[in-house]
């Protein structure tokens, strides 16, 4: 019996266990780069205002068409007179005259039809603002969805890059924790000095230093990355690094130049496909037909109106005493204390304004390419050089460990030899991930990212 009840405790204790371990690994949740994408655009704060704004010029462009159409009103009332009799008789000049009772309720019912037929533009005017306006939304929410996109790629990488530091800065560590395990056992043999383990030790403290901080820079730009997800900065996440390329090739970069072609082809490339200068464009077009607007206060307006009108003690008789019409207004606006002329000046700063907002816009669109081509260079030089660095100083290091071995050379030369490959190691890393960032600076400064 007690054996039966030792066997179902160690079968529940096991499923109780591996539940647990099931929820843990659940618990902590993996990346992708286009995960990680999704979720910020879906999450991000900028990008639901942004969402708002165009859904309130799209209601300004209904409003705008709506002024083409006619406009009906309708009203109707009822009112009661509460002291009657004080109403059936008059005094005429000291005579007092007995009127006549009458109903004390009163009904009355009004509609009326109006039509603008001309207004000096301003409909056209301001119709064309509306649709200036509401692309220009457009095209800045499309804008700001990719700048989302550019930021989560760049810090994406930047998790990534500072993960594999980590990796490296971790694994060089171990090997140097066995290497001191070994010449601890050459020292009580005899066959080393004690200095040779200060020097071990020295070098692992300083290996651990760096790890402290290599740690903590990827912490941080984990943290960074899930709050532009959206997310809880201490939330228990890791990002894939398969997302990325592990490495660049020559022909990798030869291809990426042969897409972007020439500066001078990609500041024009950029100046026709970039959306945030799509949409300033819209904005100097909206700013344009607001100035025509306000210059149509100037005009006279012609308004056709019709209705359809009754008024009775009684609620009937409809037809009998309802009374159609139809009218035509001309207003002709004489003088109005200098208010249109406010309006039309202020309209011009603002198109002024406008003019100006899209030079800087087209500036900045230039410097942005001109940047990005800079740090491009630059990424592709780093990539030739740290290839040619990590190269000689794995030779070299290899060569240093054989004589280390051998006993020609001490335990200084080989930790110099060491810390030259562990550096040219993260060079190349920085390397590879600067020209990801790059490249990607690039695409998107030109415009060619969607």
């Amino acid at each position: 019996m007690l054996f039966i009840r030792l066997v179902v405790f160690t079968i529940l204790f096991g499923t109780l266990a591996i539940q647990s371990q099931d929820f843990g690994s659940r618990s902590k949740r993996v990346f992708s780069l286009q995960e990680s994408i999704d979720i910020a655009v879906i999450n991000n704060y900028d990008l639901m205002v942004n969402r708002q704004q165009v859904a309130t010029a799209s209601a300004d462009l209904t409003n705008a068409f709506g002024n083409y159409l006619p406009r009906f009103d309708f009203n109707t009332g009822y009112s009661r007179i509460l002291n009657p009799d004080a109403t059936r008789s008059v005094n005429f000049e000291g005579v007092v005259f007995d009127i006549p009772g009458s109903s004390p309720d009163s009904y009355f019912m009004n509609a009326q039809l109006s039509l603008p037929l001309f207004d000096g533009f301003s409909r056209e005017a301001n119709y064309a603002r509306a649709q200036n306006n509401l692309s220009s939304s457009n095209f800045s929410n499309e804008f700001s969805i990719i700048s989302v996109k550019q930021m989560v790629y760049t810090q994406y990488v930047e998790v990534i890059k500072n993960s594999k530091i980590v990796e490296i800065r971790n694994e060089n560590l171990q090997q140097s924790k066995f290497e001191l395990t070994r010449l601890q056992a050459m020292h009580e043999s005899g066959t080393i000095a004690i200095t040779d383990l200060y020097a071990q030790e020295a070098d692992i403290g300083n290996k651990e230093i760096e790890l402290i901080i290599s740690e903590s820079n990827f912490n941080k730009s984990r943290a960074t990355l899930l709050i532009m997800m959206g997310m809880n900065p201490d939330m228990d996440a890791s990002f894939l690094e398969s997302s990325l390329p592990s490495d660049i090739a020559e022909i990798d970069v030869t291809d990426f130049r042969k897409e972007i072609g020439s500066f001078g082809a990609a500041v024009n490339k950029a100046l026709t496909e970039r959306l945030d200068l799509k949409a300033f464009e819209h904005s100097l077009e909206a700013s344009e037909a607001r100035l025509k607007n306000s210059v149509g206060q100037y005009y006279p307006s012609l308004i056709a109106t019709g209705g359809w009108r009754w008024n009775h003690t009684e609620f009937n008789e409809l037809a009998e005493r309802g009374r159609s019409f139809l009218g035509l207004t001309l207003n002709f606006p004489v003088f109005s204390n200098f208010s249109t002329n406010l309006q039309v000046q202020t309209s011009k700063l603002q198109h002024v304004q406008s003019e100006v907002q899209y030079l800087k816009k087209e500036q900045e669109v230039r410097q942005s390419v001109q940047n990005s081509f800079l740090n491009l260079d630059a990424a592709e030089k780093q990539i030739e050089v740290s290839r040619r660095a990590l190269f000689a100083a794995e030779k070299n290091y290899e060569s240093v460990n054989e004589r280390y071995k051998a006993g020609a050379l001490g335990i200084f030369e080989l930790t110099i030899s060491n810390a030259q490959m562990i550096t040219a190691q993260i060079n190349r890393i920085n390397a590879v991930f600067s020209y990801l960032q790059a490249r990607n600076e690039v695409m998107f400064a030109i415009g060619l990212i969607k």
